[in-house]
């Protein structure tokens, strides 16, 4: 399936991301196309870098990134550690990941942190927009399930107050209803 690009930027560009990438020129072009999509974009050259900017985030404005890409493998913290520190901090955190390597341990490691989404290096431009694609409708998927779950429970404390005032105005006036 093509990915319409004027479409992926209208679901990105209100979006924050978080790019972690040891390569140098994989990590300069990508950033490159991520910049165009994204409102915000975040750059790493390792995971532990790449957790730090995470929780210097947090601690700065008290939010995370919508979308986490990292490599797997890369020198003093893979993406896999990364991200299982990241879930301490942000449980339902949204992450893509990139290797050269299909070895099944790595996905299974993928499965356990709960990520759906694997790019296989070499990175194409349209490989990476269908993947882009599909987690931004996860994520707007899950906004509006919050967002309903919100109303939904507004709802309810305003039929409790009602439900209230009915049965306190049954005790005030016994002879009624």
């Amino acid at each position: 399936m093509e990915i319409d690009t004027k479409l992926l930027q209208n679901m990105t560009s209100q979006l924050r991301v978080l790019f972690v990438e040891d390569d140098e020129q994989l990590r300069e072009e990508t950033t490159h196309i991520l910049k165009a999509l994204f409102k915000e974009v975040t750059v790493a050259g390792n995971g532990k870098e790449g957790l730090e900017l995470f929780i210097e985030k947090h601690k700065a404005e008290k939010g995370y990134f919508d979308l986490v890409v990292t490599d797997i493998v890369m020198p003093k913290m893979s993406g896999i550690d990364m991200a299982k520190k990241i879930v301490l901090h942000s449980p339902q955190q949204n992450f893509i990941f990139i290797s050269a390597h299909q070895d099944s341990d790595y996905l299974v490691n993928l499965i356990d942190i709960g990520s759906t989404s694997f790019i296989s290096k070499p990175i194409t431009f349209e490989s990476l927009k269908s993947v882009l694609y599909k987690s931004c409708l996860q994520l707007e998927q899950s906004s509006l399930q919050k967002n309903l779950l919100y109303k939904v429970l507004d709802e309810n404390k305003k039929l409790k107050k009602q439900l209230e005032a009915i049965e306190a105005g049954k005790k005030d006036n016994p002879g009624c209803c």
